[in-house]
This record gives structure tokens, sequence and C-alpha cells, in this order.
């Protein structure tokens, strides 16, 4: 007997139309992409162990401490198709894709069809969410493992399913050694089960928190080899625990709205807002509505395990980060993702489910031009980066006019040294020397193999 086929619901239609949409923003001028000394080196890793077999070294990023090479081991797919940073990009940015479904999933389970809509639409066109994903770095994996940790692992709590646990503590794992700030996200899971777990999780907690820190061992005897390089720069942090630092908190209430993006478009931001006209007071209204979300999830943390699973979640990380007296980069802020854009989804819901039916569809009405403003916005600023040969800021030079101006000097200079083509480039400082040797012996046939 056959199955009779489920009919596809309206809801259904949105939620794909959302996933096209997002899959459009993220691969939109994908060729203009961010592409400078760490995504370099990740590229040559993987190439270098494709074309020669040659063991992933032990390397670092920009600052802070040596991560593992799980990142060059997820693009070797991507690189064995091609030597072209852009088709990897496109890999990572399918991770980023399924991060919103992931996001929805949780929502819908949890809460509501409505909120898991709003969370999803919201997140699909975040200006941060899309630049985070338009490079090769462990960010564009992030959202994906933290929510199929946060989905698991609070199926495993609520529903006193122990068998959620270990596909939980695995994407866990898998974030924190893509990033070792995900390792917060440690305390934030003992915060839960101390508060939330029945006396028979806590047997299986401790085999697999045994087993989740096991997996540090291949990391730990890297970092032995590297005269514990990671494990100085973590204990020689200098630590506070007074006073908080208020602006982590306003910062990661900002990564959900359209403001703060002056750190990738530099000396470059005012003329991308002078084009755009930005409208401020629509960008203060959804940070305050994305305030007010927080607030609800605190103010309701007694009804419900769920408010205070959002809560915790959203103040954890940030609360941690903040004892650190040292400047934090916005970039760690994104770890976080998607839980502004699931509160977001979560007070909406509330809101609209409380109130008249007439200020409700003026609340529909005020929830859809936010939703069009950071669409415009997003769509405005790719192509923005595409029509600018050098954006003077942290993004640096497009990898499309990177390969430009390097094939231009090979020619130029024919088997030059590799610092006089960089040199010689316009520009060619603000991205680092592996980005150009990259791209010069890998993409420009006039450089010799």
């Amino acid at each position: 007997m056959l199955t009779p086929v489920k009919k596809l619901s309206r809801i259904d239609f949105i939620l794909a139309a959302v996933i096209l949409l997002a899959s459009f923003l993220r691969f939109y001028n994908l060729r203009y992409m961010e592409f400078k000394g760490d995504e370099a080196r990740s590229s040559q890793m993987a190439v270098d162990f494709i074309e020669k077999r040659q063991p992933f070294p032990a390397w670092y990023y920009s600052h802070g401490p040596r991560f593992s090479a799980l990142l060059a081991w997820f693009i070797i797919p991507p690189f064995s198709l091609s030597k072209n940073p852009v088709v990897a990009t496109g890999y990572l940015v399918i991770f980023n894709i399924a991060a919103i479904w992931l996001c929805y999933k949780f929502c819908r389970e949890n809460f509501s069809k409505r909120a898991a809509l709003i969370a999803s639409i919201f997140l699909a066109v975040s200006p941060w969410h899309i630049l985070a994903a338009r490079k090769i770095w462990s960010f564009s994996l992030l959202g994906f493992f933290i929510m199929l940790f946060m989905r698991n692992f609070f199926k495993a709590l609520y529903k006193r399913r122990i068998n959620y646990s270990l596909p939980a503590f695995t994407a866990l794992l898998i974030a924190s050694h893509l990033h070792i700030s995900n390792l917060l996200f440690c305390v934030f899971a003992l915060i839960m089960i101390v508060l939330y777990a029945h006396k028979a999780y806590w047997k299986y907690t401790l085999v697999l928190l045994t087993c989740f820190f096991a997996g540090y061992v291949p990391y730990l005897i890297g970092d032995y080899n590297e005269h514990f390089h990671s494990l100085n720069a973590l204990f020689h942090l200098p630590f506070s625990i007074y006073p908080v630092r208020p602006q982590l908190f306003i910062s990661a209430v900002n990564q959900a709205t359209a403001h703060g993006l002056q750190l990738y478009l530099g000396e470059s931001y005012p003329e991308f807002i002078s084009g755009f006209n930005a409208c401020r007071f629509l960008n203060a209204l959804l940070k305050v509505s994305m305030a007010a979300g927080i607030i609800y999830c605190i103010v309701n943390i007694r009804k419900h395990m769920k408010f205070a699973f959002l809560a915790l979640w959203y103040l954890i990380p940030i609360l941690l980060m903040s004892f650190f007296r040292i400047r934090i980069s916005n970039a760690y802020l994104i770890i976080i993702f998607p839980v502004q854009f699931i509160v977001l989804g979560v007070f909406f819901d509330g809101l609209l489910s409380k109130i008249p039916r007439g200020p409700a569809l003026l609340a529909g009405v005020f929830i859809t031009t936010l939703f069009f403003y950071q669409l415009a916005f997003s769509f405005q600023l790719l192509t923005f980066i595409g029509n600018h040969r050098y954006i003077k800021g942290g993004y640096g030079q497009p990898f499309k006019y990177q390969v430009e101006d390097i094939s231009k000097a090979i020619t130029r200079f024919g088997k030059g040294s590799m610092k006089q083509i960089h040199d010689s480039i316009p520009q060619g400082a603000a991205h680092d020397l592996s980005a150009t040797e990259y791209i010069a012996r890998n993409l420009s046939a006039g450089w010799p193999p």
C-alpha cells in the first residue's frame, strides 16, 4: 500500500521562499568575497594535502590561540574539485543556509510556527550573518553546529531523552575545534544540566563530558609540540571579575541589526551610507525590539525552561567574554548566532498573540518594514562591495579584483619575487602576502608551478 504524499502547507512554501532568499543573498556577487591571510593559509593547507598528501601543520590565525586543522579537513572536498576559493566558499555557504533551516526547526518544535518564520526570515537577511558566510573561516560553519548542539541538547533536557545528548555534544566538540571560544557553551551546558536535568541524566552526562574532553587530546598534543602556545595565550589574558563590560551586550544586539559594519568597510563606510540613505530610525527600532525580546525571555523564565534556555544561551557567553579586560573582536560575538533572531521571533510572536486584531495588523506592518529594511541594506551592501575595487576597511580588496591585479603584476614582472609582485599591487599591503602568494601560484597562469 502506497503511503499518501503529505500536502505542503502555506508555511512550507514560505520557508522554501526564505531559504531561496537566503541562498540568493549569500551567493550573490560571491566572487567579490573577502580573501586575506587566514583564508589563504586555510586554502593552501587543503591544496597541499590534496596534491602532496602533506600533513596539516600547526599554525595560527591572526591572533590568539592555535586552532585545530578541522576547518582544513572540511574544505578538502571543494578544493579537490577546484583551487578557486570561491568554490570552497560556496560549499561553506551551504552550511550557513542549513543553520537557518535548523533555526526554523528549533523554534517550530519549541515555540510556534510564527515565531519560527520570523526568526528564520530575519536571520536570512541579516547583513552580519551574510558577511560571515562569504569567506573561508570557521564562523561559516559555526551557526550550523551550534544550532545542531542547541536543538539536540534542549530535547535531551526537556524531553528527557538521553539519546539526544550524544549528537549534541558531538556537535559542540566540532564547534569548539573550529573555534575554541565555543568552549564557553560548556559552561552553559553545565548550568542547564544543574538546573533542569533529572538524576538519571547525570551519569550519562559525565561519560559524555569525558569523551568530549578526550576529543581534545590531539589538540593538546599539538599544543605541547608548539610549547603550549594556546594555553599560554589563554592563561596570560588579563582577567577580571569586575567590572563586567556592558558594551559587549550592546555589540551583540547591534549584530542582529545593520549597525557596526564600519569594522568591515572602514573609510568606505560614509560613502556606502550616503548612497544607501540608511534609515537610522528603523535600525534603532530593531535594536529596541531585540532588547525587549531578551527582557521578555528573562521575565518568563519561571513559566517554562525554554525561556531560561534562550536567556542563558544569550547571556552566558557574553558574560564570560566580558570578564576579559581585552578588546573582544566582534567576530567572536558571532558564536551566539542565531539566538538573537530566535529571541526576536519569540518576542514578536508573544506580542502578536496578546494584542487585539487592529494593533496586531499594525505590528505586522512594523515587522514587515523591518524585514524589508534589512533586506535592502544587505543587498545594497553586497552590490557596493562588488562595485568597489578596494574597500578601505577590514574587508580589504574583493577577491576578484585581487586576482586581476596580481595577474597584471605577473605579466609585468615575469618571474620576479613574490614580494615585488605584492608591493606593486595598489593597496597591496592591506591584504596578507600569503593571499597574494596563493592567488599567484594557484590561479594565475603566468606564475611557474
